[in-house]
C-alpha cells in the first residue's frame, strides 16, 4: 500500500511517498474501520412484558423506523436484537451495522420508545458535558452485578421479526 503525503511541497513537484508493510496496513485498517463500523441502540422499556416487546417491535412506528432511509447512514441494518428482563420491564439492544452519530442515536432511541428521562439525560450528556460514553444502561452505569439475564428465546424471535420487517413483511391483524 502506498500513501501519499502532500502539502505545499506538492505544488513544487515534490511529493513524499510512504510504503507500509502488509502488517501495518492491516493494523491501520483495523483501527480506522473496525472500531467505527457499528452502533448499538439501547432501549430501556419500563412495564413491558415479553409479549409486549414483540407487539412493540411489530408496531407501525418500528416498521417505519426499520425501513426508513436515513440521510446520514441509510436504512438501519440490524445484526441482532438482544432482550434482557429487568425488575421494571425490558432492556433491548439493537446491534446495527451502521455507524450512527451520537445525536441521531439519541433521536432513534427516543423514536423506538426508550424511556424519555433516559434519552433526555443522554442528550444533556452529549450537548453539555461532552462525555464519550453517554449511552449506558443501568448495570454498566453503576458497575453493579445485575440480575438481568438475556432471554435467548425472545431475542431470537425479536431478531427474526426485525429481519422480516426490513424485508417488507407486514403483519395483518
Amino acid at each position: 500500500m502506498t500513501l501519499k503525503y502532500s502539502n505545499t511541497a506538492e505544488k513544487e513537484g515534490k511529493c513524499m511517498t510512504f510504503r507500509l508493510s502488509k502488517l501495518w496496513t492491516g493494523f491501520l485498517t483495523f483501527l480506522l474501520f473496525r472500531q467505527n463500523t457499528s452502533s448499538e441502540i439501547l432501549l430501556d422499556l419500563d412495564h413491558y412484558t415479553r409479549k409486549g416487546v414483540l407487539h412493540l417491535i411489530n408496531s407501525k412506528r418500528w416498521r417505519f423506523l426499520l425501513r426508513y432511509n436515513f440521510p446520514v447512514f441509510g436504512q438501519l441494518q440490524v445484526k441482532h436484537v438482544g432482550v434482557r428482563a429487568t425488575w421494571h420491564g425490558q432492556h433491548i439492544c439493537l446491534q446495527t451495522v451502521n455507524k450512527i452519530p451520537a445525536l441521531l442515536l439519541v433521536f432513534l432511541q427516543t423514536a423506538f420508545g426508550d424511556d424519555v428521562r433516559r434519552s433526555s439525560k443522554n442528550l444533556t450528556r452529549i450537548l453539555e458535558e461532552h462525555i464519550q460514553k453517554f449511552n449506558v444502561l443501568f448495570p454498566e452505569k453503576f458497575k453493579v452485578l445485575s440480575k438481568e439475564t438475556l432471554d435467548p428465546k425472545l431475542s431470537k424471535k425479536a431478531t427474526a421479526l426485525v429481519k422480516k420487517i426490513q424485508k417488507g413483511y407486514v403483519h395483518k391483524k
